[in-house]
């Protein structure tokens, strides 16, 4: 399974995504917002992006993410407000591969990847030696690989 950005000419895979995605949240996206929403994604200018992933030329899943400005701190954080994948594949193994090949923001070891009602998860790549300190947040990790 490789990571890569999605292509214009991926739209007919990433649109069974996207109908499953909204089928999951029990919502319809018009054909208009679907169609702006893809342009976007091809677009250099817009902060919206899509990743997917692929494995012999079928896609298996796509994240979608947005890059934005944050008042605390100097670089951007990384929204992920949806992944969706195929029901042949691994879920936890297609999100994990998104979620870790999205850029993550300068100077910065994490990168949010949900932010709502108080809860906020990130996505946290220590080097080999994890610099943090004692806080007062709470925290649960689930490690994906390491030894």
């Amino acid at each position: 399974m490789s990571i890569r950005m999605a292509q214009e000419g991926d739209f007919v895979q990433w649109l069974p995504l996207w109908k499953g995605y909204q089928t999951f949240y029990k919502t319809s996206i018009s054909e208009e917002t679907t169609a702006m929403t893809w342009s976007r994604f091809h677009n250099p200018s817009e902060p919206m992006h899509c990743a997917v992933a692929e494995r012999e030329g079928k896609l298996l899943g796509m994240v979608h993410y947005i890059q934005h400005r944050s008042c605390w701190t100097t670089g951007d954080y990384i929204y992920v407000p949806q992944a969706d994948m195929t029901a042949d594949s691994s879920p936890t193994r297609v999100v994990i591969a998104a979620v870790d090949a999205l850029p993550m923001p300068e100077g910065r070891l994490s990168k949010q990847v949900l932010n709502t009602h108080g809860l906020e998860v990130r996505w946290y790549r220590p080097p080999a030696l994890d610099p943090q300190t004692p806080h007062d947040r709470d925290e649960v990790y689930v490690v994906v690989s390491g030894a």
